[in-house]
């Protein structure tokens, strides 16, 4: 399973992708509430093991419109952000021969955000979080 989670610091590593097909589209769309301060959004990505931890994989800057990862397969996946006191966690699981858009909005400290998967024969259905309590992630 994938975890996600939007934030907005800096100093993390790029998160490296290149082995793995780029099956994860992110739409990002972000406005500040005051035109003298701009949000500085990003995805930090986890790979969570059997045993329910979490490892840092890396982050994705959300400074353009759309962005293409690449998760492996079959994974568990955590995607976390946050910006301010506001946050998002997303955690799913990609699987073969799907293709993942995450839809991303955060307008006046409110993040939404949506996860979309395209089935191999093109049906697009949005997809409910996967419930991350039952595993109690912890940091690996």
């Amino acid at each position: 399973m994938v975890l996600a989670q939007l934030a907005g610091c800096a100093g993390r590593k790029p998160y490296d992708d290149e082995s793995v097909t780029k099956n994860v589209t992110i739409h990002a769309a972000t406005s500040s509430a005051s035109v003298f301060s701009s949000v500085d959004a990003i995805l930090d990505i986890y790979s969570i093991d059997t045993e329910c931890r979490a490892k840092y994989a890396g982050t994705v800057r959300l400074d353009k419109p759309s962005a293409a990862i690449g998760i492996a397969a079959d994974s568990s996946s955590f995607l976390a952000g946050k910006h301010g006191h506001m946050g998002y966690e997303l955690f799913f699981k990609p699987q073969a021969d799907h293709r993942y858009e995450i839809e991303v909005t955060y307008h006046d400290e409110i993040y939404d955000v949506i996860l979309r998967e395209r089935q191999p024969h093109g049906t697009l259905r949005e997809m409910p979080d996967l419930d991350v309590e039952p595993c109690r992630i912890h940091a690996a």
